[in-house]
């Protein structure tokens, strides 16, 4: 029940209990002949704890909830009638009219490996308003563990990591600030107007999803337009995911003004209604590694960490500790000169020790920053933004990359295969009649290329060392249409399935053979593939 009497006191009471209190002032009532309106606020007004007022629209705020049985009455109760009404209808147990408003992402617990179409359902209040079909989402799931990484559209298919016990976390997009109100970026992108996802390859050894998208503010206009063309900024991203749970994040940026200031990495955290950044994250948030493996571990618990990072700059490895056994990582080449900082703003500590909003995910209203108070709804947290070099430059773009995904052991544990992917081994193949064919490591996805040999079998020869270490290494024999025969490593005949996977890439022009081989080491080996 609730009172707002003749003095201006207004008066909440829950179960016949006044539980809040406060003095707005003498309640003015509609004018005669204005619509009755439940549930939803007269004007559209801008959110509260707006941070860039002009990034912020106007829009009705509503009710979440439900609503039985409201009456009104021409009079505010006292607090003894207050009591004595309630006394009067105490209802029995009710089952909650509403679900649990939990964030999707599929199927739980481990899954055959792929990336998969399909429609992630929130509730149904939420998903009436999107004009999309039973494919609109891609979710890859691992057979390795219960993690995934998800393409929602709620998320404005940004995509993220997923823990075991659901716990979402993001390694950003690119983001600017020029010609246009607040920030440039997908998670402005409330209707998915310009982002779009597409599965590229699926099968046993990978996945690769495309995820295009463009800098656009909350009003959908697209940064650093090119007074030429009408080209404003927008981005291609390909993911190359392994089954063993990393994934290859290849950036390009597409702008007339690349040289002008543009974000690449932000890590966040996203929370469903009813969880707070620390129900998602542990106080020491962020640990980050060396690429020679010194550590140093970063604690919100007792005050915010300065923004920059001291003696740890330069490091390759971070490590995101959420409260899961599966945790988030991103490593970037030491080649690439990384370099850090921690998220030291828009901090409000008496709500949370963490950076906190609620403008994003699923939130359908123009907003690209608005300050959460309360748990309830979706919102994110935020803890450091990644600055590395290019691995390309061309006329009007620039090329990024980093591997990405879910760990179960101890960030030192990531090292090897930091080696693996910025120091690979070199591999040599050669054919039965004596010969060499062409084999290139390819950072951008995480493989080596073989050219096309056209003999029946192919020896490899990997010249791995602890600096230069084979982990989990993957195959692309160019103009290989067919699965092996056999494949033997160190002369004894592997397994398909548990020792090895196959896949064949159709093409255009040519087919591929993709490898891949569950397996460490750093010492040499040597791989035959059999026709």
């Amino acid at each position: 029940i609730g009172t707002w009497d003749a003095a201006g006191v207004r008066t909440l009471y829950v179960q016949g209990v006044a539980v809040a209190s406060d003095r707005p002032g003498r309640l003015v009532p509609a004018a005669l002949g204005a619509p009755f309106l439940l549930g939803r606020s007269r004007e559209a007004l801008p959110p509260q704890g707006a941070l860039r007022p002009e990034a912020n629209g106007l829009y009705h705020s509503y009710l979440d909830g439900a609503l039985d049985e409201l009456r009104l009455w021409p009079e505010a109760l006292t607090a003894a009638q207050a009591r004595a009404r309630f006394l009067a209808t105490t209802p029995g147990a009710i089952p909650a009219p509403l679900a649990a408003r939990v964030l999707p992402a599929g199927p739980p617990g481990p899954g055959p490996f792929g990336a998969y179409n399909t429609e992630l359902q929130f509730y149904p209040q939420w998903d009436r308003l999107w004009r999309t079909g039973p494919h609109a989402d891609v979710v890859v799931r691992f057979d390795s563990h219960a993690g995934r990484l998800v393409f929602w559209r709620g998320t404005s298919y940004i995509p993220h990591w997923v823990t075991e016990n659901g716990i979402w976390y993001t390694n950003e997009f690119n983001e600017t600030w020029g010609g246009i109100k607040g920030c440039g970026e997908p998670m402005s992108d409330k209707q998915c107007r310009y982002s779009r996802v597409a599965v590229i390859e699926s099968g046993p050894v990978r996945s690769v999803v495309h995820w295009r998208y463009a800098l656009t503010d909350v009003f959908y206009e697209i940064a650093r337009a090119d007074a030429d063309t009408g080209w404003g900024d927008w981005s291609d991203e390909l993911h190359t995911i392994y089954p063993d749970g990393t994934s290859v994040r290849d950036i390009t940026l597409h702008s007339s003004q690349q040289q002008e200031a543009h974000e690449w990495h932000e890590g966040i955290v996203v929370m469903g209604p009813g969880m707070r950044p620390e129900d998602c994250l542990e106080g020491r948030g962020l640990t980050v590694l060396q690429a020679d493996g010194r550590r140093q571990d970063f604690d919100w618990t007792g005050s915010t960490p300065p923004n920059d990072p001291g003696t740890a700059q330069g490091a390759c490895i971070y490590v995101v500790n959420t409260r899961s056994v599966l945790r988030p990582f991103v490593l970037v080449r030491p080649q690439d000169k990384p370099s850090f900082n921690l998220f030291s703003k828009e901090v409000r500590r008496e709500v949370s020790m963490y950076p906190w909003w609620n403008h994003w995910p699923a939130s359908q209203g123009a907003s690209d920053g608005r300050y959460a108070f309360a748990a309830d709804r979706p919102s994110h947290a935020s803890l450091h933004n990644i600055s590395w070099g290019a691995l390309e430059r061309g006329h009007h773009s620039e090329r990024r990359i980093m591997l990405a995904g879910l760990t179960a052991g101890k960030p030192g544990e990531l090292l090897p295969l930091l080696r693996s992917w910025s120091a690979p081994p070199r591999l040599t193949a050669r054919l039965p009649s004596g010969g060499t064919v062409a084999a290139s490591f390819l950072p951008a996805r995480k493989a080596w290329e073989i050219a096309p040999c056209g003999e029946a079998s192919l020896d490899l020869a990997f010249d791995a060392s602890p600096s230069s270490p084979v982990v989990n290494p993957c195959l692309e024999l160019r103009g290989w249409d067919l699965p092996p025969s056999a494949v033997s490593l160190n002369g004894r005949i592997l397994n398909l399935g548990t020792e090895y996977r196959v896949q064949v890439r159709p093409g255009l022009g040519e087919s591929v053979l993709l490898l891949w081989l569950p397996l460490r080491g750093d010492a040499p080996l040597s791989l035959t593939v059999v026709r």
